[in-house]
């Protein structure tokens, strides 16, 4: 059992002013390919690929496919192909958590965009 704990006001402050940069947050519900092998463990969104395919894209040699429910999360610049790579989580406040831990740190909470 998943035990769900909210986020923190200064973590949800962050997620937020991380808003205001050029790489966004992004954080999906769906089904994932979860690719292990060669090159670690890779992500691809279930709706965009099938299974075969997710190996085929895979950049190593695969071992293992496992198709799971779960939020998915990275960074996205919008309206650019940028984009960190995805990574999994069973619940939206992990995936949130794991993105301002990972890339919150020079945000600046309250900054106003000129």
């Amino acid at each position: 059992m998943t035990t769900i704990t909210k986020l923190t006001g200064e973590e949800e402050s962050i997620l937020s002013a991380m808003d205001n940069e050029f790489m966004i947050p992004d954080i999906e519900e769906g089904d994932w390919h979860k690719v292990d092998g060669t090159a670690g463990t890779s992500w691809f969104p279930a709706d965009n690929f099938t299974a075969d395919e997710a190996t085929t894209e895979y950049d190593g040699e695969a071992d293992t496919v496992e198709t799971i429910h779960g939020y998915g999360a990275r960074l996205s610049a919008p309206g650019y192909l940028d984009c960190t790579d995805w990574t999994v989580f069973a619940t939206y406040e992990e995936a949130a958590r794991y993105l301002v831990d990972t890339y919150g740190n020079d945000v600046e909470i309250g900054a106003v965009e000129s």
